[in-house]
């Protein structure tokens, strides 16, 4: 009997297929309304493209072949990622959230030097780790680690880092560095099989990733990024007012001239002010 897969009839890719349509015809009409080069010079277009496609692409994986297949679970990862900037995006244009998402907009930006530095910091970290051999199954670099669990039993029933088996050991490391500077001392159990002049040279790498890591850098990052919630907290009312110019201005480009009307969009701004 013909084994029936429950995903060959999948009318949702359609639904999926058709959400797309006016994002698509919306971001054809701001590129020649802003001319080719100065639309692609923008980033933010470049990624709005990027979540059609990637859509468009979702849908179709979904139609020829299965929503759980790999091809079809990285896209659809890529698409929930890019849709995440989108919707923080849109979430400006109402009054409540308009605040958050700017503060939240302009600390991330500030703190983009502190983060390469962060993640040059534990790229290096993690290599101390590869030199003493933590959870290194080959023989002549840690014969403790070797006897104890390159069994079959022990492939079986788990090891310290099987976690990791997929990615490799240096992902790895570079992993556990990172759980490490952020309080989690999972590397500590894989420690236990080395031998005593290694267990030594650990400790003192350990300590020195979290004191530099952990204790001095994250307090770095904390206080960087309340300096700059404090500046954008200072004209918070003068990034909302740019944003919501912005949106107005792409709503006004948008819309049809049959559906401009005076009242709508007038030639004018007034603005009152009271006398002190």
């Amino acid at each position: 009997m013909e084994q029936v897969n429950e995903c060959d009839d999948n009318p949702y890719a359609i639904i999926l297929l058709g959400g797309i349509v006016y994002p698509f015809f919306y971001e054809i009409l701001q590129s020649f309304k802003q001319g080719f080069r100065s639309y692609f010079s923008d980033m933010s277009n470049m990624a709005n493209l990027l979540y059609i496609f990637g859509s468009i692409a979702m849908s179709i994986s979904h139609l020829i072949d299965d929503p759980f297949s790999v091809q079809s679970k990285i896209i659809m990862i890529f698409v929930i990622l890019l849709s995440i900037v989108r919707t923080f995006k849109f979430m400006r244009i109402f009054r409540d959230f308009s605040p958050i998402v700017t503060m939240l907009s302009q600390v991330v930006s500030d703190l983009q030097q502190f983060m390469l530095f962060y993640t040059i910091l534990i790229l290096l970290f993690s290599l101390l780790w590869g030199v003493i051999g933590l959870g290194n199954g080959v023989e002549v670099i840690n014969p403790v680690f070797y006897s104890k669990y390159k069994t079959e039993e022990s492939r079986i029933y788990g090891f310290p880092g099987i976690e990791y088996q997929v990615i490799g050991l240096f992902m790895g490391n570079l992993i556990d560095v990172f759980r490490t500077t952020v309080g989690d001392y999972n590397c500590i159990t894989s420690s236990v099989y080395l031998n005593t002049n290694e267990i030594i040279m650990f400790w003192l790498a350990w300590s020195m990733v979290v004191i530099v890591g952990s204790i001095i850098f994250l307090n770095f990052i904390i206080a960087e990024a309340s300096a700059s919630y404090e500046k954008v907290s200072v004209r918070l009312a003068e990034y909302i007012q740019k944003e919501k110019a912005n949106l107005i201005s792409e709503s006004e480009g948008m819309t049809p001239n049959a559906f401009k009307s005076k009242h709508n969009f007038p030639k004018y701004i007034i603005k009152r002010e009271i006398d002190s």
